[in-house]
């Protein structure tokens, strides 16, 4: 070895170096697989996972955390396992700025739940004076959840701020999230 240049401490380290390259390049990488998300009970407006089941009404998130809604918004979400038996209970979490209030004055809020394309049980109207952080929140009978499958959320609100020149989107809620929990 000698003759080909290097002490025989350095042809091994070389041989090492090379094999171990070699056995790099042949490994094959782990191919990461991202799992699609299933349709979620509880959808944060922030989660890019959860944002196909924003169905209309609801515009890009702002500050990374909310979104600001239309007058009619809907949302798909999935039942609680135990929905089908007990119902669920409806939250949607959200806010009306002041100047929302100033310009609309006092403002109701409504949904309905059904099936992806029926025709929904009506929820009670809430309404809603003063500017502030709400939680507007109500129980699901079981007969809602029959039906195998995720549930559409309609949400409704008596007024909007129409689009303006500068902003061409109709603005009636910040919304943080929305979800179905277990009763």
């Amino acid at each position: 070895m000698r003759g080909l240049g290097g002490s025989p401490r350095l042809w091994a380290l070389g041989l090492m170096v090379v094999v171990g390259l070699t056995a790099a390049g042949c490994k094959r990488k782990k191919s990461v697989r991202v799992k699609p998300a299933g349709t979620q009970s509880v959808v944060a407006m922030n989660d890019a996972a959860a944002a196909g089941q924003l169905k209309s009404g609801f515009y890009g998130v702002e500050s990374g955390t909310w979104r600001w809604t239309a007058r009619r918004f809907a949302v798909e979400l999935a039942p609680p396992a135990n929905a089908p038996a007990k119902g669920a209970r409806l939250h949607l979490t959200f806010t009306i700025p002041d100047a929302v209030i100033a310009k609309l004055g006092p403002m109701q809020l409504s949904a309905s739940v059904g099936s992806p394309g029926s025709v929904g049980l009506m929820l009670d109207p809430e309404h809603y004076a003063a500017a502030g952080s709400y939680d507007y929140a109500r129980d699901i009978d079981a007969g809602a959840f029959q039906r195998k499958g995720p549930v559409t959320v309609e949400f409704t609100c008596d007024k909007a701020i129409p689009p303006t020149g500068a902003d061409r989107r109709e603005l009636a809620l910040i919304a943080v999230s929305v979800g179905l929990e277990p009763r």
